[in-house]
C-alpha cells in the first residue's frame, strides 16, 4: 500500500488533533494553528475514505500527496547519540542483528526505532521515564505493572530494569508489538514483560503501577477504567497530554478517587504522577 502525506485545516491544531487518533491516526504533526499534518498507509479508496471521515469530523481543506516509503526514524538515527534520562541510558541502534552485545546493565536500553514509537526524544517519552525515576515510584516499589499505548515498549523496558517488576504491556497497533517485541529480544527482557495486542477496555487486572501515555481525552474517558486497574495506594504515571488540555486530566484525576503526586511540562506537554485513593 502506498504511504500519503495529508495536510487538513481545523478550528485548532493543538485541540483537534486527538480526534485524527480516533480515524485511524498513531500520530500527528502541527503544521500550525490551524493546520495539521499526518501520514497513512492506505490504498487510494481507503485514503477516500478516510477523508471522507475527516471532513465529518470537522477537518476541512485536505490536500494528499504520496510519499517515499521510508522509515525517517531510522534514516535520521545515523546522527543520534544515546540519551541520558536519569538513570537511563538509551541507546538507539539501526538493525536487530547488529546489537551483538545487549545491553545488561541496570541503566542501559537499547531501542531499534520506527515511525511513531516512542524513542526517548519527545518531550512526553522523556517526561515519562522521569517521572518513573521519581522519589513516589521508588519509594513504592512497584512489583506490578502495566504499559498502555506501549508503543516501542520503553517504558516497560525501564520498569523492568529499574525495579525487576513483571510488566503487562498493551497496544492496539500490531506494528508498535512488533516493534516493541524486537526491543524486548535485544534487551533481554522478554521474560520480564508481556505484550499484549489490545484496547484499553479488554484489559483487566490490578497493578501496583500503570503507566499511560495517551492522549488526554483518552484519559479522561478512560478514568473509571484505570482506576480499576491501579490498586489502591498504586502509582498511575500519566503522560501524552498536550498542555491546553492538562488541566482537563488534573480535574478528571481529582480527589476522592486519586490525590496528584508530580507534575510537570516541558516543549507544550505535560505528565503527571497520581496515587489512588
Amino acid at each position: 500500500m502506498q504511504l500519503w502525506k495529508i495536510e487538513l485545516d481545523c478550528v485548532s491544531a493543538e485541540e483537534d488533533g486527538w480526534q485524527l487518533i480516533e480515524l485511524g491516526m498513531n500520530a500527528w504533526e502541527v503544521t500550525n494553528e490551524t493546520r495539521l499534518t499526518c501520514y497513512l498507509r492506505a490504498t487510494p479508496q481507503e485514503l477516500a475514505d478516510f477523508l471522507a471521515k475527516a471532513v465529518k469530523a470537522g477537518f476541512s481543506n485536505p490536500h494528499t500527496e504520496p510519499v517515499e516509503d521510508a522509515n525517517w526514524v531510522q534514516l535520521c538515527q545515523a546522527s543520534w547519540q544515546p540519551l541520558m534520562i536519569g538513570k537511563l541510558t538509551i541507546i538507539p541502534i539501526l538493525e536487530e542483528q547488529k546489537s551483538q552485545t545487549p545491553p545488561t546493565g541496570p541503566s542501559e536500553i537499547a531501542i531499534l526505532p520506527a515511525l511513531g514509537f516512542g524513542t526517548g526524544h519527545h518531550a512526553s517519552t522523556r517526561m515519562a521515564l522521569e517521572l518513573l525515576q521519581s522519589a513516589p515510584i521508588i519509594d513504592h516499589k512497584p512489583q506490578t505493572a502495566l504499559d498502555l499505548g506501549a508503543g516501542s515498549g520503553i517504558l516497560s523496558l525501564a520498569a523492568a530494569k529499574l525495579y525487576n517488576c513483571a510488566v503487562y504491556a498493551v497496544d492496539n497497533d500490531p506494528l508498535a508489538i512488533e516493534n516493541a517485541a524486537i526491543n524486548l529480544r535485544i534487551n533481554k527482557l522478554g521474560e520480564m514483560v508481556t505484550l499484549k495486542c489490545a484496547d484499553v477496555l479488554q484489559v483487566s487486572g490490578c497493578f501496583d503501577l500503570v503507566m499511560a501515555n495517551l492522549y488526554a481525552e483518552m484519559l479522561c474517558s478512560l478514568e473509571t477504567k484505570l482506576r480499576e486497574l491501579t490498586r489502591k495506594d498504586g502509582m498511575l504515571i500519566v503522560s501524552g497530554i498536550m498542555s491546553g488540555l492538562y488541566q482537563e486530566v488534573r480535574n478528571s484525576y481529582a480527589q476522592p478517587n486519586w490525590r496528584l503526586a508530580i507534575e510537570k511540562g516541558s516543549e507544550g506537554w505535560h505528565a503527571a504522577i497520581f496515587i489512588r485513593n
